[in-house]
């Protein structure tokens, strides 16, 4: 029964989640609130996890949530299911393509797309930071978060105006993660 809830969640989740890997966060929290195997402190965990590991988010995470819930056999399907949907319609598109990419309507709806697949993933990323901080009052959580974007931030600031050098994506999350070990074993 748990292999068929995962079969069907994962497989709404390919459905649904248009914009990426980061749009999917939201549906899986709602799997997470489902099965009460782990909590959403974990669920944060899986997410650095995915997004540190070679590979698409939303796939990484797909495994790791099917893994923790059901097995070794959860992980393949929640896996699998979660990539057929896109597998089919990349299928369909790619034979259609040329007919879709010029159509208004198709233009039209990906406009309208776009600013909601931002809205989700902001959504998100606020709820999930407000219940880092709140999650007891004896912490430094709040603490840690300032200092951690402040110290980011000056470092980003030192390297543009005064090196004159621009840091790219993996330097920043680097010295992001450095940091935030830093900060939480001082702390």
């Amino acid at each position: 029964m748990i292999y068929l809830k995962l079969i069907y969640n994962f497989l709404i989740i390919g459905l649904l989640s248009f914009g990426g890997g980061y749009s999917t966060i939201p549906l899986v929290k709602d799997i997470v609130d489902k099965f009460s195997s782990f909590d959403i402190e974990m669920l944060e965990n899986f997410i650095a996890i995915s997004e540190s590991t070679p590979g698409p988010i939303a796939i990484n995470l797909a495994t790791f949530v099917g893994v923790e819930v059901a097995g070794i056999l959860g992980g393949v399907l929640a896996t699998f299911f979660e990539i057929l949907p896109a597998f089919i319609l990349i299928l369909i598109v790619a034979v259609f393509f040329k007919k879709f990419i010029d159509n208004e309507y198709v233009k039209f709806a990906l406009s309208i797309i776009r600013p909601c697949i931002v809205g989700i993933i902001m959504s998100v990323g606020i709820t999930m930071f407000a219940g880092g901080l709140i999650k007891n009052e004896n912490d430094l959580y709040i603490t840690k978060y300032i200092i951690i974007a402040f110290l980011l931030i000056c470092i980003i600031f030192v390297f543009k105006k005064i090196l004159k050098k621009k840091l790219s994506s993996i330097q920043m999350i680097i010295i992001g993660a450095i940091l935030g070990i830093a900060i939480n074993y001082l702390l």
